[in-house]
């Protein structure tokens, strides 16, 4: 003969009668277990000697497991665990649930097997196919999720992508503009330095108060002439005057001291070099 299931009204009542223990039971607390983790759901405090409704108290932990896994698919297991004046868990009752429906602990006729008749087996079929459209639907619901998450994804990437070549076109542009403008700078100081040095000339006539250098000469021949006939103290005296500022002076130090040291290389060289006429004197000495 098969036992009887023990619904949890049952269980409630047992428990808090006390028939197992010596101390009163003093809260019920209902968890929900997904494998190896435990929730807690809803706890109720009990005053103990104080008569309760053992349905009602049934009832409420059936309504709160029952709407805790509503849209949640599959069998869900419970338990209901007793506390006797301690955080020590007690004696528990496990029990399932099923889209929202009790499945076990109680009266329910949820998975209670049918009549073995044509009555029964339409019954059985029919939630049979009920199970496999709800199934059906949330595997639905997941694709099409997944679907809309993917395409928003493709569409962020697509958005950075785009954003990184935005950047990338800027910034090679931009280096474009900085070089294009490099170039105008250094034609621009390339213009200032011939004019300077088309106008040297007329500085230096005007600075010495007399026409000392031609104006017609070419740059290197003015070069090497201002040189030769413009100390250091000259230039500062220009500078003084005005007529150049102290970066021109400096750049023209340097460039007749360079013109200078050319000159007397030069120099050193031809006094070094042998007479034009030894050559053909020592043919003449062997003849």
């Amino acid at each position: 003969m098969l036992r009887k299931r023990i619904t949890l009204a049952e269980w409630i009542q047992k428990t808090l009668q006390n028939a197992d223990n010596t101390k009163p039971c003093t809260a019920l607390a209902l968890t929900h277990v997904d494998g190896n983790r435990k929730e807690e759901v809803i706890a109720k405090e009990l005053v103990p000697n104080v008569p309760q409704d053992f349905e009602a108290l049934a009832n409420f932990f059936e309504e709160y497991a029952c709407n805790f896994t509503q849209d949640i698919p599959g069998i869900h297991v419970f338990h209901l665990i007793s506390f006797y004046g301690s955080k020590t868990p007690g004696p528990y009752l496990p029990f399932t649930t099923e889209r929202g429906q009790l499945t076990g602990g109680s009266d329910s006729t949820f998975l209670n097997a049918h009549d073995a008749s044509e009555k029964g087996l339409l019954q059985q079929l029919m939630k049979h196919n009920d199970s496999m459209a709800q199934t059906l639907l949330m595997l639905t619901q997941s694709v099409t999720a997944t679907a809309v998450q993917r395409e928003q994804m493709y569409h962020e990437d697509q958005a950075a992508f785009v954003a990184i070549l935005r950047d990338v076109f800027l910034t090679q542009k931009k280096e474009a503009h900085d070089m294009r403008m490099d170039e105008l700078r250094l034609q621009m100081e390339n213009e200032k330095s011939r004019m300077f040095m088309k106008a040297l000339p007329s500085m230096v006539n005007a600075a010495a108060g007399a026409p000392i250098i031609p104006t017609d000469f070419s740059d290197t021949q003015l070069v090497d002439m201002i040189a030769s006939k413009i100390g250091p103290e000259e230039l500062q005296l220009m500078v003084q005057l005005g007529k150049i500022n102290e970066q021109q002076a400096a750049m023209l130090t340097a460039r007749f001291q360079k013109t200078k040291e050319e000159e007397e290389k030069t120099r050193r060289l031809i006094k070094q070099a042998p007479p034009e006429d030894s050559d053909a004197n020592n043919i003449v000495e062997r003849n």
